[in-house]
């Protein structure tokens, strides 16, 4: 029983990618031939650009939060500034969380009141400094992930010889049939064939492609049929 699910599972995922397929390689209008052929390729690449920019505005919007230093800059400050040896110096870092400020005590007495002008440290601002570089340091590393990701997948999806041997690399073998197909269904069937070639068995997506080989060749057989009748 498990195998008559399994070669049913395969049969309706084959028809699948003959659907879709047949969708990216219809050329009848130029609105086929170009978006329907590169439609997934392009949501995909907007989400990915959406993340980026997405994570770059908030390190802008943070960095209009303060009116007396950059939050951009603010981890690059850190490393390159020498540590002091006191905790009462100014640093370069300190623009924005400032830990030295200038304050006066007042204390009651007998005479009346007597004021003291001095320096006071904002213990609270030391921690918002440390708090705000672990901030700096998680969207740093998200931005540059986030160009990384996008940079990657444009590459494998548009430099075909990348991409193709990227599909062979979790294959059992290299197939005529799969490279032909490969470059033939466009960006977005592309994706399609490196998405399951990632996550499904190397048996199973083999037989997938010759369930839809086979369905492709019957196809092609029936629509010769209707022509002779014709």
């Amino acid at each position: 029983k498990s195998g008559i699910n399994a070669e049913y599972g395969i049969d309706k995922g084959a028809r699948w990618m003959r659907m879709r397929f047949d969708l990216y390689t219809d050329h009848r209008s130029l609105y086929s031939a170009v978006y329907k052929k590169n439609s997934l390729f392009l949501i995909i690449m907007a989400t990915k650009a959406m993340y980026l920019c997405f994570s770059v505005g908030i390190l802008y919007a943070t960095d209009r939060m303060f009116k007396i230093g950059s939050f951009i800059n603010y981890g690059i400050d850190w490393f390159v500034t020498p540590v002091a040896n006191d905790s009462a110096s100014s640093l370069p870092q300190d623009k924005l969380f400032p830990k030295m400020v200038s304050c006066e005590i007042k204390r009651w007495g007998a005479s009346g009141v007597d004021i003291t002008r001095g320096m006071c440290i904002l213990t609270q601002n030391v921690s918002n400094s440390y708090l705000f570089l672990v901030f700096w340091i998680f969207l740093i590393l998200t931005i540059f992930g986030n160009m990384l990701g996008l940079s990657l997948f444009v590459f494998r999806t548009m430099h075909l010889k990348t991409g193709y041997g990227n599909l062979v690399a979790h294959v059992l073998c290299e197939d005529e049939y799969l490279k032909e197909l490969f470059y033939s269904v466009g960006s977005s069937g592309r994706i399609v064939l490196l998405q399951l070639a990632q996550n499904v068995h190397p048996v199973t997506f083999e037989k997938l492609i010759r369930r839809y080989r086979w369905l492709k060749k019957y196809e092609r057989v029936q629509y010769n049929g209707h022509l002779k009748a014709d």
